[in-house]
């Protein structure tokens, strides 16, 4: 019985001596509002080892007074582009909370980079690297921007692909680059015929031929990866849903008619104003959608001028059940961006897009991963905002700290 008791007491030293190191290692931080998925909770939350844990024994080795702010989970960026080994960029959307985005098109080329200035301590990005499109299409001219010749832009910059012989040529390309997801490019599809040998049109309004669009995902669901298709028309949106893709990287009607282009007297044009019916997705379309569970990226905010067809595909999509991930496509632009203009529009409520920045579309890149949740378990990477933002979603701009696993990335002085 003696001996019992002096091997008891020998064990509750260990213990304690555990519960004072776990509380010595802990940060504790008092005084925050903690966004649950619907509301925010005052309550006291812990870090150890880059993720929240249960309150230790003993008293916690750090405290941090969020003096009353409002905590959510880091923001996800569904489209860009700039982000990409940029490091002012980069920089922004530390400073914003944005810590996770989907790049989705990129040169093959940079895949070095990416690896080297994306992750702990930056923005986290999967990437698609390049893209599927049809010789001298959409986006084949944005080559230009990085003064790349002819011969290096199919390769790098874009698939060219206009036949199955010519799938079977670039997929080689797509094994070795290893992209995290593919994308494939659809634009005005319906007029692939009449568009696609037309050269005094730009390659905007020029994609990939429909008819490929579904050999194309089957090869990479196959081979273990989901696509992502650009779309500009509801017909687009269709084509892309009936092939089986896995996301839809833009809102129908987001750049209607001449919006990002100078041509303005095509006679094409004048059949894309804002409000054409044929930036309207179909109910039977949203609902195919959303049986697939296709997820659809707003990106919507920008330049384009606003139009009847693309808020009435939100309506639509959210009525249907679709997920809608927040993402941008703007080099001047992040998600917050996005979110912002969403709910000031009236196309999403506070809410929704709450939700959808902080929980959706990061869960939907980043699967597998305890992220877009501050309860215990999960990583310690959360923003620190100085107001509601379901009370005002401007408050998504007023951000106090930014912390990835535990290490407070904004303001630098405190964490590096």
């Amino acid at each position: 019985m003696k001996f019992r008791t002096v091997i008891a007491a020998l064990l509750a030293g260990v213990v304690s001596c555990a519960s004072d190191a776990a509380a010595q290692t802990t940060t504790a931080y008092v005084n925050g509002r903690w966004y649950d998925g619907s509301a925010f909770v005052e309550r006291t939350a812990f870090v150890r080892d880059d993720v929240f844990v249960e309150a230790p024994e003993a008293a916690p080795g750090t405290t941090v007074d969020l003096a009353g702010g409002y905590v959510t989970p880091a923001f996800a960026e569904a489209h860009h582009h700039t982000v990409l080994c940029t490091p002012d960029r980069i920089e922004q959307f530390v400073r914003a909370g944005v810590l996770y985005a989907a790049i989705m098109a990129a040169r093959s080329s940079t895949r070095e980079c990416q690896a080297q200035m994306h992750g702990d301590g930056s923005v986290e990005i999967v990437s698609a690297l390049s893209s599927f499109t049809a010789t001298g299409a959409h986006p084949s001219q944005i080559a230009r921007n990085f003064r790349l010749p002819p011969d290096r832009v199919d390769g790098d910059w874009v698939h060219y692909v206009d036949s199955e012989a010519d799938l079977d040529r670039v997929w080689p390309r797509i094994e070795a680059n290893r992209p995290d997801f593919v994308k494939v490019i659809l634009s005005y599809s319906e007029d692939f015929e009449r568009l696609k040998s037309d050269a005094t049109i730009q390659p905007w309004y020029r994609g990939l031929d429909p008819r490929l669009v579904p050999l194309i995902v089957e090869r990479a669901h196959a081979a273990g990866l989901e696509v992502a298709a650009h779309v500009m028309s509801a017909h687009d949106f269709e084509v892309a849903v009936e092939a089986g893709v896995d996301i839809t990287a833009h809102m129908p009607g987001f750049a209607p008619g001449a919006a990002f282009t100078d041509e303005v007297d095509h006679p094409f044009l004048s059949t894309l104003t804002p409000d054409s019916p044929r930036y309207r997705i179909s109910a039977a379309s949203a609902e195919r959608a959303a049986e697939q569970g296709v997820v659809a990226i707003t990106t919507l905010s920008g330049d384009a001028p606003d139009g009847a067809a693309a808020a009435a595909n939100v309506a639509l999509l959210r009525e249907a059940g679709v997920e809608l991930l927040i993402g941008s496509d703007r080099g001047q632009f992040n998600s917050v961006d996005e979110a912002i203009y969403l709910v000031e529009r009236g196309l999403m409520s506070a809410s929704e897009v709450l939700r959808s920045l902080t929980i959706t579309t990061p869960r939907y890149f980043f699967r597998g991963r305890r992220i877009g949740e501050l309860g215990v378990g999960a990583e310690a990477t959360f923003v620190v905002l100085g107001g509601d933002p379901l009370e005002d979603i401007n408050e998504l701009k007023r951000v106090v700290s930014v912390t990835q696993r535990g290490r407070v990335l904004y303001p630098a002085a405190a964490g590096r």
